[in-house]
């Protein structure tokens, strides 16, 4: 049964396979040394992007969530190949380098961030994601929140004062709440009035009716229910909630060792 009500079947089928075959291309001129050697990572971080859209459209699409799975570590291996020196990193003010991550770059690494934790990924995965963002100096709560909750080496740190990114900063702060209820609201103002208008606001592109739609998920929103253990039941049939992955999380996973 298809999760995204925006769209039918054959959309998303049509989608994963015009990205499949996009990736597939980009691989065998890789393999095949076809690509000149200034653009392997751009093209690299392209693949990664198209597998993200691919993971993304498939749960859209109704997927078993156990299905998942496998698709995780071809994201991760293209993203250690090319995400080096900072590339991803956001350009300020006179070409300065700043300590956070371009919006694009985010956004990809906060969604396997956040579906990885509620598939309930290996922690080898985050070990390996969370260097990255060590090694790039990037410190955004949310990332730690989830690095954190899944690997107890982790020690979450704070966000400098002039971190730039304001789209998640009613979700950022339900993590800082003592009180469940006050986090339960907080994530409920966010999903029912800053998602949709911020992504807009962002430029992120995510109207239903074009072709290259995936999906307008808030994953980060369930992982954060699901790491603070929250009552969703205010906000659950939020239309970009993806309730059956905190769900999953719960029933299958949630008491074991992660």
């Amino acid at each position: 049964m298809v999760r995204d009500i925006h769209r039918n079947k054959e959309h998303f089928l049509s989608y994963i396979k015009s990205r499949t075959e996009s990736y597939e291309e980009r691989a065998r001129k890789l393999n095949q040394g076809e690509i000149k050697p200034d653009r392997i990572i751009p093209v690299k971080q392209n693949m990664a992007a198209n597998l993200i859209h691919i993971l993304v459209s498939k749960y859209s699409l109704g997927i078993p969530i156990d299905e998942l799975v496998d698709d995780f570590n071809p994201i991760l291996n293209l993203i250690e190949e090319s995400w080096v020196h900072g590339s991803r990193k956001l350009i300020g003010p006179k070409h300065k380098v700043l300590n956070q991550y371009n919006i694009d770059a985010h956004v990809q690494l906060l969604t396997i961030l956040s579906i990885g934790f509620l598939c309930v990924i290996s922690k080898d995965f985050f070990i390996r994601l969370g260097k990255i963002i060590n090694d790039d100096n990037v410190i955004d709560i949310l990332f730690e929140c989830i690095l954190a909750s899944k690997l107890n080496s982790w020690k979450m740190r704070q966000e400098d004062d002039d971190y730039t990114f304001k789209l998640y900063s009613n979700l950022k702060k339900a993590i800082l709440q003592s009180e469940k209820e006050e986090a339960e609201k907080l994530v409920k103002i966010f999903l029912e009035r800053d998602w949709i208008k911020k992504q807009k606001k962002a430029q992120m592109l995510i109207e239903p009716n074009k072709s290259w739609y995936h999906g307008a998920w808030s994953f980060e929103s369930a992982a954060i229910v699901a790491i603070l253990d929250l009552d969703d039941s205010s906000f659950r049939d939020n239309q970009y909630y993806p309730k059956d992955l905190v769900d999953y999380y719960r029933s299958t996973l949630k008491g074991s060792p992660r």
